[in-house]
């Protein structure tokens, strides 16, 4: 007697989707399994919910990595500026260990 196997924990969102897709289309109107259960619009119901919340992942992990490179960008210019004021304490202290700790800066 044959058996089903459908490796489910093996899938990932799109894939569990894709599948289920495939079996809706499959099963619905198919006289071999008139009466369904769970019921097919159930299963849809529950395949809706997947992909709703994976495209919610989707677009979340795509603004993180947009965000990530902002941040990066931010912080680049952030370090240039205070590259630049180090110059100036350095400068302006005349290489006075003592101003030059006053100023939040640190002296190797």
């Amino acid at each position: 007697m044959a058996k089903v196997k459908l490796s489910l924990d093996q899938l990932n969102a799109l894939e569990l989707i894709q599948l289920t897709d495939l079996i809706i289309s499959r099963m619905t109107g198919n006289a071999n399994f008139p009466t369904p259960a769970p019921t097919l619009a159930s299963v849809q119901t529950q395949r809706d919910a997947v992909n709703t919340k994976n495209n919610l992942v989707i677009a979340t992990r795509t603004l993180a990595e947009q965000q990530t490179g902002e941040v990066n960008t931010a912080a680049s210019a952030l370090r240039a500026s205070l590259t630049a004021l180090g110059s100036y304490v350095e400068g302006t202290s005349l290489g006075d260990e003592v101003k030059i700790r006053s100023s939040g800066m640190v002296v190797p």
